[in-house]
């Protein structure tokens, strides 16, 4: 095996109703994905709010596979990049507070 660098990035969607987390490979390949609509967990957009900024990290680990695992903990969405046997990679923290996100009512 050889080292490859992984991007995370994690944006909102383009509707403002859920946040995309994508992980690409050193081809700019698609390695992973998955998507939260908001509505399912229970939060909204502030109205009148600008879209947060993408945040983007890389990482290098010399795996066969890659894959995400997303959590909600304590008012953030806690991304987890992982690879061979679940072994963590990255962790990325994105709060509720940083993308003016609220409870829905």
């Amino acid at each position: 095996m050889t080292l490859q660098t992984y991007r995370l990035v994690i944006d909102e969607t383009n509707a403002t109703d859920g946040v995309t987390i994508d992980l690409y490979d050193e081809d700019d390949l698609l390695a992973a994905s998955d998507r939260l609509p908001y509505g399912d967990l229970g939060l909204e957009t502030v109205d009148g709010e600008d879209r947060p900024d993408a945040i983007e990290r890389e990482t290098t680990a010399d795996v066969r596979t890659v894959s995400l695992d997303v959590q909600r903990q304590d008012g953030a969405f806690e991304v987890r990049v992982l690879g061979d046997t679940d072994e963590r990679l990255l962790t990325e923290r994105v709060a509720d507070s940083d993308w003016k996100l609220t409870p829905a009512e």
